[in-house]
């Protein structure tokens, strides 16, 4: 049963209860009212009727009695009433057509200075008797009187008609007033209840209004409060997750390149005979890209899942690293028929070797991508006052320069289908976003379609200290 239900049917509960129970105490003393009132008449009269049978009956002896039921016989008695004399037990006389309407008992409980009264039902009406003593000598003289009380009744059975006609018209009133009552109560409820449904269905937005400063408007207040913990909670959760999807992606990105050349090489050493200088080569090359790549699966945990940005920056020879870069894509690239070039400018910088040859690998993988027929790559890396910068230009397809700006999005490619192929998913520019910020750099690409692109990495208030790397 809903509460709304509940409510409407205590109210109404209450409400007849409480109508009734007024109704009948305030009918009940009404008729008390009216039936003493008809008591004290009956009574009264009652008692000008024996005042006057005891004026007539004084003196002792027959005689006597018999004036007092000549007198009995011309009192004048309202429609109903009767009246009964007894002589030691036996009827003197009797006014009532039925002398059984009397009843004998109560004369045991009269007395000269005492009268007995019963109410009692005859023929569907009600009437008081009343029994007493006559003060004469000798003989024991009762006196009964028999008088209608109907009109306490009678005003009782009218109360109550009007009473049923009142409690209905009230309890139908009181009705349309609950259910208007109950309507405006739990209106704050069906809202809170609404709301609970669109955010159940996903709208975590949604909040419930706030209206007023009873108890209705502090549970919305505390529903929007929970609201706004779970939005929180599931964002957190929402953004964990896209971070853990978006290492594994990285991870398996930033493992291609390596691999590739790693594989490369590998081949090289297990196919061909080669002299102790290049083979020591490809194997210091294999033996470096391992190692940079077990550390570089810790790195991208902590850049991209773990959200870090206090990696420790260490003076580092960008010159070196450059040369490095280059010289090992080089063959990997000339199988495509890139022809890759590099131009350095010797000293050192604060920086991050590993996640920086990261980003440089990241950047010459996607202008590779972009020359599916051949061209060049040029690499140039120059020192400024307070930092350096890292240019690569590629004389490839290019992008629309409506799709620079995304680029850096995570899982954003240009053209997807020729990403797919080339086992793109569209993190290598989102991680080299990450890496640019990490040295509080900045990124910058400029492409004209079927000329090429040019991206520029700019590095600002970075200063050298202790030895390069």
């Amino acid at each position: 049963m809903k509460f709304s239900t509940k409510l409407f049917l205590s109210i109404l509960l209450l409400l007849a209860a409480t109508f009734s129970l007024g109704g009948n105490l305030l009918m009940y003393a009404s008729f008390s009212a009216a039936r003493d009132r008809d008591t004290e008449s009956a009574v009264a009269s009652y008692q000008l009727v024996r005042y006057t049978a005891a004026a007539v009956g004084l003196n002792a002896g027959d005689v006597q009695i018999t004036r007092v039921v000549s007198a009995l016989r011309q009192i004048r008695l309202d429609e109903g009433a009767a009246l009964r004399l007894r002589v030691d037990g036996g009827t003197a006389y009797c006014s009532a057509a039925d002398e059984a309407q009397f009843q004998d008992l109560l004369g045991e409980y009269a007395a000269e200075d005492q009268l007995a009264t019963e109410v009692f039902l005859d023929g569907g009406q009600h009437y008081l008797q009343v029994t007493g003593l006559l003060p004469l000598q000798n003989v024991q003289v009762e006196l009964d009187g028999i008088f209608p009380i109907e009109n306490a009744y009678a005003a009782l059975h009218a109360q109550q008609h009007i009473y049923r006609r009142i409690f209905c018209v009230t309890l139908v009133l009181g009705a349309l007033m609950a259910l208007a009552l109950i309507r405006l109560l739990t209106k704050p409820l069906k809202n809170l209840s609404a709301t609970s449904q669109r955010i159940a269905g996903g709208d975590l937005s949604c909040r419930a209004g706030v209206e007023g400063d009873d108890e209705f408007a502090q549970l919305a207040a505390d529903f929007n409060h929970m609201a706004d913990e779970l939005e929180a909670k599931i964002d957190a959760l929402t953004d964990a997750m896209r971070r853990q999807e978006e290492f594994t992606g990285a991870f398996a990105h930033e493992m291609k390149t390596p691999m590739t050349s790693i594989i490369g090489y590998a081949d090289i050493l297990r196919s061909r005979e080669l002299s102790e200088a290049d083979r020591r080569r490809a194997a210091n090359y294999i033996f470096t890209e391992s190692r940079r790549l077990e550390k570089l699966s810790v790195k991208l945990l902590d850049l991209l899942v773990l959200r870090r940005r206090d990696f420790p920056l260490a003076p580092c020879e960008l010159s070196r690293l450059v040369e490095e870069t280059v010289r090992g894509m080089a063959p990997v690239f000339a199988r495509q028929h890139i022809v890759l070039k590099g131009t350095v400018q010797p000293g050192a910088r604060m920086a991050e070797a590993d996640l920086l040859k990261t980003l440089l690998l990241n950047i010459l993988d996607n202008a590779r991508k972009a020359m599916p027929d051949g061209g060049e790559i040029r690499v140039a890396q120059r020192l400024t006052p307070d930092g350096f910068t890292i240019a690569v230009t590629d004389n490839g397809c290019g992008m629309p320069k409506a799709e620079l700006a995304k680029i850096t999005e995570a899982f954003y490619r240009v053209d997807k289908s020729r990403s797919r192929a080339q086992g793109g998913v569209g993190l290598g520019l989102a991680i080299c976003n990450e890496i640019a910020a990490l040295h509080g750099g900045t990124l910058r690409f400029d492409s004209i379609p079927g000329k090429g692109t040019r991206v520029l990495l700019t590095v600002s208030g970075q200063a050298t200290g202790g030895e390069p790397a």
